[in-house]
């Protein structure tokens, strides 16, 4: 798995530059557009030998340290979800599913900008089990 905002700062970082250059593209506090191309190449690699291809939003840990107002505008999470969903890709949203369900989403993470818990590994398999065997 990628970590969401891993995921976007390796894209900005690394590649923006080269989309920046060939098409002119300024990326500046939004969404990277190559995020769109990986992802749909990504599902084409997998659905060109039978597979299905998931989008697992995992999100971090200072998502819910009670600093964010807006969970759908923190890092582009709601622009990043209809994107993925607008090329077809099943989302499968961890945070409203398990974290927001759970009593304590700070218990599934061993500590800040850490690796999940044991008990957040185990929540989370079950979950995107069940999402995966739905679909």
């Amino acid at each position: 798995f990628f970590r969401l905002y891993k995921l976007r700062k390796f894209t900005r970082a690394y590649l923006a530059h080269i989309i920046a250059h060939k098409k002119n593209v300024k990326i500046k506090n939004q969404v990277n557009p190559l995020l769109i191309d990986i992802l749909s190449e990504a599902k084409n690699l997998v659905e060109s030998w039978g597979g299905k291809f998931f989008f697992v939003y995992l999100p971090e840990y200072n998502r819910y340290k009670g600093k964010v107002r807006d969970h759908d505008l923190y890092n582009s999470k709601a622009e990043i979800i209809k994107l993925v969903e607008n090329i077809n890709i099943p989302v499968v949203d961890l945070h409203q599913k398990v974290f927001l369900n759970s009593s304590n989403p700070l218990a599934l993470y061993l500590c800040r900008k850490c690796h999940l818990s044991p008990y957040g590994h185990n929540e989370i398999a079950k979950f995107i089990t069940t999402q995966i065997t739905n679909n």
